[in-house]
């Protein structure tokens, strides 16, 4: 009797330890719920049953959802287009070259022809018109009464340039040949062969005047030649004959085509000294002057401006 109220009363103490230990556990933590300790096993079959009172369950309040906000449509801004680039204000067009303008270079050909009168005696040797201006001359004159014929040939190129616009400077350098029939020595009777061979150089200035439209023009010019002609007779040097002459031209220029001319004016070709020298070198005292008026065709291109 006495074992058994021991091993009850040892079982009360047990269970109230067993007690504290939980609700002490529970304060700790509320949230984890503590496994009790095995019951403690005696010899003695004593079933011991304890309950134990788990704490209210605390739910959580429901989530409530925040309302899902739609973000505002994008309003896509009209595509602008951007403008093409100004382009560059296109180069007006160059205007064809005029004769007559700075820097050109005209080369030309042109012949005189005219009457006119000389102040020098019938059958004095003369010297003839240089005319200031460009051409090539080749011909042969037969003479009747003397049984021969003469043979001429004369090259004579030109140019002129613009200085400035409308204001030309040029010139022209030839060189003619003359062969003369044959004579007879009175005295041996030898056969004589003679012939002539000139020189011939002249500046000249112009001034081109336009006539309102590009196809007409004035170009009236003024040169000072000079000459020198020496003839050979049976081998020796003869007589020479130095000549210096003012020309004047007055063309009017039609220009069909841009860089080609042709032109037809009066002219105008006066001696101004015209002297003769014996085959030593003196002045043979004849002095004499030819004078003649008449007209010049010329026919020619220019270049540039260059």
């Amino acid at each position: 009797m006495k074992s058994a109220s021991l091993v009850t009363a040892y079982a009360a103490v047990l269970a109230s330890l067993s007690m504290a230990s939980v609700a002490s556990a529970q304060q700790a933590s509320p949230d984890q719920q503590p496994t009790p300790p095995p019951p403690a096993t005696s010899s003695a079959s004593v079933t011991t049953t304890t309950t134990v009172t788990s704490p209210p369950t605390t739910t959580a309040p429901a989530t409530t959802e925040s309302p899902t906000t739609t973000a505002p449509a994008t309003t896509e801004s009209p595509t602008t287009t951007a403008p093409p680039p100004a382009s560059a204000p296109a180069e007006p067009a160059k205007a064809a070259p005029t004769f007559g303008q700075a820097g050109e270079l005209v080369f030309e050909y042109s012949h005189f022809w005219g009457w006119g009168g000389s102040d020098a005696a019938p059958g004095t040797l003369t010297g003839s018109h240089i005319y200031n201006g460009a051409f090539l001359d080749i011909h042969n004159t037969s003479l009747s009464n003397s049984g021969g014929s003469t043979f001429q040939f004369t090259i004579q190129p030109s140019a002129d340039y613009f200085v400035i616009d409308n204001l030309s400077v040029g010139g022209f350098i030839g060189f003619a040949y003359v062969k003369f029939p044959n004579s007879t020595d009175p005295v041996t009777g030898d056969t004589i062969g003679s012939h002539a061979t000139a020189f011939q150089v002249g500046p000249r200035v112009g001034y081109n005047i336009p006539l309102g439209t590009p196809l007409f023009s004035l170009w009236p010019k003024v040169g000072y030649s000079f000459q020198t002609l020496k003839i050979t007779s049976g081998g020796k040097s003869g007589d020479s004959i130095n000549t210096s002459e003012l020309d004047v031209s007055i063309p009017i220029m039609f220009h069909p085509a841009t860089h080609f001319f042709i032109g037809f004016g009066p002219a105008i070709a006066m001696q101004l000294n015209n002297n003769a020298l014996n085959a030593d070198g003196t002045d043979s005292s004849v002095h004499h002057r030819a004078f003649s008026i008449g007209g010049q065709v010329s026919l020619g291109g220019w270049l540039g401006p260059l």
